[in-house]
């Protein structure tokens, strides 16, 4: 099987926000963000969507004492969330362009009273790869749009880089579950790009 792929820059595709004709849809409160820097506190998160209304609510998911990238707004009423995910999806926050959608774990719209936080998901969870023989020169957009073409949702990339700001050659993905993770592990694994093949594993420090 013939598993060498071309050094191209296309362009993933990304969810945006719903539609805002489809007024009958039940908007909760809660958004959930992608795309993070590692750097993004919660007051950054806040203060990014207050131009879109009033924050109650912000936090970055962690893993011990590390951001995975993601986070939690909460507004104040469902029109200030929707307002957000208008104006804001795909807006520039710590130099990434963050991604936005509902929270699957709203409780406005689903009735449950367990945290988001709390309860196991398919946000990337146990969903980190590690990506060894990357070229030098791969920056971390080309990383996600390598693995966005494989049919799965990324929620980000990042290139490992040493004290000199110099890639190390190797990367890690955070993939929406576990079955994209497997689906990415079987169609790279052991492809070549640009002359070296690839290891694609489970990140097992995530």
């Amino acid at each position: 099987e013939d598993k060498s792929l071309s050094n191209t820059n296309s362009k993933g595709s990304s969810s945006g926000g719903p539609n805002p004709k489809r007024s009958k849809v039940k908007v909760g409160k809660r958004l959930f963000v992608q795309n993070l820097a590692f750097r993004t506190s919660w007051q950054d998160l806040k203060d990014h969507f207050r131009q879109a209304g009033n924050v109650v609510h912000a936090s970055i998911m962690k893993d011990g004492n590390r951001s995975k990238g993601c986070g939690i707004v909460e507004f104040e009423t469902p029109a200030e969330a929707r307002k957000a995910m208008n104006t804001l999806n795909e807006s520039e926050l710590g130099g990434r362009s963050i991604l936005i959608r509902e929270d699957r774990e709203d409780r406005d719209i689903k009735g449950q009273s367990q945290s988001p936080l709390k309860k196991k998901n398919d946000r990337g969870e146990g969903t980190q790869l590690v990506i060894h023989g990357l070229p030098w020169s791969y920056t971390w957009q080309q990383l996600k749009d390598m693995v966005a073409n494989e049919g799965v949702e990324v929620i980000r990339a990042d290139i490992v880089q040493g004290p000199n700001g110099r890639s190390k050659g190797f990367g890690t993905v955070a993939v929406g579950s576990t079955r994209d993770a497997n689906k990415v592990i079987k169609e790279l694994d052991g492809a070549e790009l640009e002359g070296r093949p690839l290891s694609v594993k489970f990140d097992k420090f995530s």
